[in-house]
């Protein structure tokens, strides 16, 4: 099984045990990375893990930080430089030689069972389709996104998950989804109104 589907799969099995979880995901890359953008990992309120944002050396270091998202429920974004493995522990040479930002999201049951909705349809689609996702927002009235609301473009289709307020972010992320397309692997973030979106 893929990395993907067994975070798919657990994204489920969280939604179906009634399990909140916190979720780290690559969104941003500069220079080299193992996993790219959109390598995702599941941490468990009791400490397990599924799936690898890294080759390995980011993983502990986000586990502890994930423990802490998963008591206050508020998300945040972790910036790793290891460019220079002299100055930074997480550096071990194992294919993380860049500058990684991850979003560590909490994940309630319903919230994770729409994900993997998402993520599973990005998995079987035919054709390329890009998954944008909230990563920082300075708004304050009703109608902004929430960091974390996620939406699957697709073929000229929009599905979205809660939490994209009025929809105004949503609309305007449409027009950056060309750019992800050509993007690739390596992703791109748009600021769009007080938001911050990452694609991949």
């Amino acid at each position: 099984m893929t990395t993907h589907r067994q975070v798919v799969s657990a994204l489920l099995d969280a939604g179906s045990h009634d399990e909140n979880l916190v979720l780290a995901t690559v969104v941003r890359i500069t220079g080299s990375s193992y996993g790219g953008v959109g390598a995702r990992m599941i941490c468990h309120g009791d400490g397990s893990r599924v799936g690898l944002v890294s080759g390995g050396c980011l993983e502990s270091d986000l586990a502890e930080h994930a423990g802490l998202v998963y008591k206050t429920g508020e998300a945040r974004v972790i910036s790793y430089d290891t460019r220079d493995d002299d100055d930074v522990p997480w550096g071990l040479g194992l294919g993380c030689n860049g500058l990684i930002e991850v979003l560590l999201e909490p994940l309630s049951p319903q919230q994770a069972t729409d994900l993997a909705g998402l993520i599973d349809r990005a998995l079987v689609a035919d054709t390329p389709s890009v998954i944008a996702t909230v990563i920082r927002s300075s708004g304050t009235e009703t109608g902004s996104a929430r960091v974390g609301a996620h939406a699957l473009f697709h073929g000229g289709e929009i599905r979205s998950t809660a939490d994209w307020g009025s929809g105004a972010e949503l609309t305007d992320a449409n027009q950056h989804v060309n750019d992800a397309l050509t993007a690739g692997r390596r992703g791109v973030v748009r600021d769009i109104g007080p938001t911050e979106v990452a694609f991949e």
